[in-house]
């Protein structure tokens, strides 16, 4: 497998940044009926996981900044390769950095096995979504991505501060299409945790 072919970096892949070591589902604070609601469908999500991805059904998670989405993402990525699966967690701007490296004539890890690892995996998190996309060159790269892991069945998050009616302008709406054929979507519509 591709995976087990990154061996060290895939580690590299799973580390968690310091200000999220400590993102749980447990240590999320639902402070309201909204928030509850929205932690108790991504603790099923991962009691149900395998149907899941069975099933290749991936969610998308928008809101403004601040409202936990990244939180619940690395949670979420925690709580699975707790229970063995294949996780990665990652941003629009760094897949398409890695992919682009791969293009490079002298590039370790090529274009094609960095599309393979990405479309590999159990579950991949990609979050920052609309940020630093720079044209429809950048859009192909995440649709081809997309594309290749709603065709193996395999979920795939996606996690933006757009709402839902501008994602398909960043994403291209056959893209928003995949991810929401069977996907969830979750609505993080208060306010700032950080302010």
């Amino acid at each position: 497998s591709s995976i087990t072919r990154f061996g060290d970096d895939y580690m590299e892949f799973l580390r968690i940044p310091p200000r999220y070591k400590s993102a749980t589902l447990a240590s999320f604070e639902a402070k309201d009926e909204k928030q509850e609601r929205v932690k108790d469908v991504v603790s099923r999500y991962v009691a149900t996981f395998q149907d899941r991805l069975a099933e290749g059904v991936g969610m998308i998670f928008t809101g403004s900044a601040g409202t936990g989405k990244t939180h619940l993402g690395y949670a979420l990525c925690r709580a699975l390769e707790e229970r063995g699966h294949t996780v990665v967690f990652t941003t629009a701007p760094k897949v398409i950095r890695n992919i682009r490296s791969g293009r490079r004539y002298d590039a370790e890890i090529t274009e094609q096995q960095l599309i393979d690892f990405y479309a590999g995996v159990d579950l991949l998190v990609v979050d920052e979504i609309g940020v630093g996309l720079s044209g429809d060159s950048d859009r192909s790269i995440l649709f081809d991505l997309i594309s290749e892991r709603y065709n193996k069945l395999l979920p795939t998050v996606v996690i933006t501060n757009l709402n839902s009616s501008e994602l398909p302008d960043a994403l291209g709406p056959s893209c928003v299409d995949r991810l929401m054929h069977g996907g969830i979507s979750l609505s993080f519509a208060w306010d700032s945790h950080r302010v």
